[in-house]
C-alpha cells in the first residue's frame, strides 16, 4: 500500500531535466513581470492627447515674450502647492496669471515642469490662444492634479485687452536692431523666438566663422528654423567687417578643420597643394584644388588672405 503511494506521488512530482528547465523558465518570466514596472518606470507613459501633439512637436524653442502685465502677478503666501504627502513644495507659489502672455519664469513658478513650458510657449508662437481656464486641461503633460490648483488663478485678459498688449510687444520688436557682429548672447535673447540655446550657438558660430559678412549667414545657425530667422531678419543690420582671417599659406591643417566652411578633405588638399605646388598666388588659385567649386569659393573666399 505505502510503496503504491509513494510511486503514485512520484509519477506527480517528479520531472525530466526539460520539464525543469520548463518550469524554472515560467518562474523567472513571472517574477520578470513583477518587478518590469520598478525596473523601467519610463515604460508607463500617460495617455496620449492627439489634439495637441501636432502643435507641441517641438520643445528646443525658447519664446520670450516682455509683456508689461501692470504689476497683475501677487504672490500669496499661504497657497503653496504640495507635494504627495501634503507637504509644501518649495519655491512654488499660486498667483493670478494669463496662460496667454505668462513668460516661461512663472510657469516654472507656478510648478510646471520646464518640458510642459516648452510646449505651451511653442503653441502660442504658433498663434495659439487659451480662451477659458478649462483649457489648461488640453496641456499634454501637465498633470491633472497640477492643472486644478492653477485653473482658480487664471485671469484671461478680454480680446481687446489681448490685443493691444500684441500690438505692443509688436512695437518692442521693431525697435530692436541687432548688429550681427558685435551682438552678445543677451542682446540675440531680446528678438522674439531667440532664446539662450539659439542665442548661443548664433555666437559660436560667428566666432568660429570669424564674423559674417552678410546678415543671411545666420540663417545658417545649426538647428536655426527659416521661419525664425525670417521673422527677425529686419531686425539684423550688418555695420561691422570680419575680425578674423585665414592665411591660406601659413595655416596648418587643425587652422583650416577648424572653419566651418572648410572641410577635412579639403583642408588635406590645400596643405598638400602648398607642399607640391609651392605658396599661394592669389585666392583664385584655391579652385584649381577638386574640392572647391564656385560655390564653396565664393563662401570661403572672403575669409582668405594671402601673405
Amino acid at each position: 500500500m505505502t510503496n503504491r503511494v509513494v510511486s503514485f506521488l512520484k509519477s506527480y512530482f517528479i520531472f525530466s531535466a526539460r520539464e525543469r528547465r520548463a518550469v524554472i523558465f515560467l518562474l523567472l518570466l513571472f517574477a520578470l513581470f513583477i518587478l518590469l514596472p520598478d525596473m523601467f518606470p519610463f515604460l508607463i507613459r500617460p495617455a496620449e492627447q492627439a489634439e495637441w501633439d501636432s502643435v507641441f512637436i517641438e520643445e528646443s524653442t525658447s519664446l520670450n515674450q516682455k509683456l508689461d502685465r501692470s504689476g497683475k502677478q501677487k504672490f500669496f503666501s499661504g497657497n503653496q502647492i504640495k507635494n504627495m504627502d501634503g507637504s509644501h513644495a518649495s519655491s512654488v507659489h499660486l498667483f493670478e496669471f494669463d496662460p496667454n502672455t505668462a513668460m516661461a519664469d512663472d510657469w516654472k513658478k507656478l510648478g510646471v515642469q520646464e518640458s510642459v513650458v516648452h510646449r505651451v510657449l511653442k503653441y502660442r508662437e504658433r498663434g495659439g490662444r487659451f480662451r477659458e481656464a478649462n483649457d489648461l486641461k488640453k496641456i499634454y503633460g501637465l498633470p491633472e492634479s497640477t492643472c486644478n490648483q492653477l485653473m482658480p488663478y487664471v485671469r484671461i485678459a478680454s480680446s481687446s485687452g489681448f490685443q493691444n498688449m500684441k500690438t505692443q510687444q509688436e512695437v518692442i520688436s521693431r525697435s530692436i536692431a541687432i548688429d550681427i557682429n558685435a551682438a552678445k548672447e543677451d542682446e540675440w535673447k531680446k528678438l522674439p523666438g531667440i532664446g539662450p540655446g539659439y542665442a548661443r550657438r548664433i555666437v559660436n558660430f560667428r566666432e568660429k566663422l570669424g564674423g559674417f559678412y552678410k546678415i543671411e549667414q545666420v540663417a545658417e545657425t545649426y538647428g536655426l528654423p527659416d521661419s525664425l530667422f525670417k521673422s527677425i531678419r529686419n531686425k539684423l543690420i550688418f555695420t561691422g567687417e570680419l575680425y578674423r582671417f585665414i592665411d591660406l599659406n601659413a595655416a596648418t591643417y587643425e587652422e583650416l578643420t577648424a572653419h566651418p566652411y572648410i572641410d577635412y578633405r579639403t583642408a588635406k588638399l590645400i596643405v598638400s597643394y602648398r607642399r607640391e605646388h609651392g605658396p599661394f598666388q592669389s585666392k583664385e588659385e584655391m579652385l584649381k584644388i577638386v574640392t572647391i567649386d564656385s560655390f564653396k569659393y565664393d563662401r570661403v573666399a572672403p575669409y582668405i588672405k594671402i601673405k
